[in-house]
């Protein structure tokens, strides 16, 4: 869960970096475990793609009979902060905003040093 930082807080300062010499493995095995999921993912969007394509305006797909897939429609409410922002008066919007910290995993870039 993440964690609400009240807007006259600052967030913790970054601690010192943590040696990880033993974890090289889990690293190593993190890069290789997330390329892979990436290549699957893409597969799995082209199959997606084409099975959307198959089914045409059906909203479901069947394999002997029974029901394999199905390509619903739905809709989707979203208050648009743009145009909220363009029409309410600013107090309003800032007694409506909140500040999350998270804290965000990404690998570094063995090569430049950037994640």
């Amino acid at each position: 869960m993440p964690t609400v930082v009240p807007p006259t807080q600052n967030p913790p300062t970054d601690p010192a970096p943590v040696a990880l010499d033993d974890c090289g493995a889990l690293v190593s095995s993190l890069r290789h475990a997330e390329a892979m999921a990436a290549q699957w993912s893409d597969a799995a969007a082209e199959l997606r793609r084409v099975l959307i394509e198959r089914l045409g305006d059906a909203e479901l797909g069947t394999i002997n009979g029974h029901p394999a897939v199905r390509h619903t429609t739905y809709r989707d409410t979203r208050v648009s902060t743009k145009m909220l922002r363009e029409l309410a008066p600013a107090d309003l919007i800032e007694r409506c905003t909140t500040t999350t910290t998270r804290r965000r995993f990404t690998l570094v870039d063995t090569d430049s040093g950037v994640a």
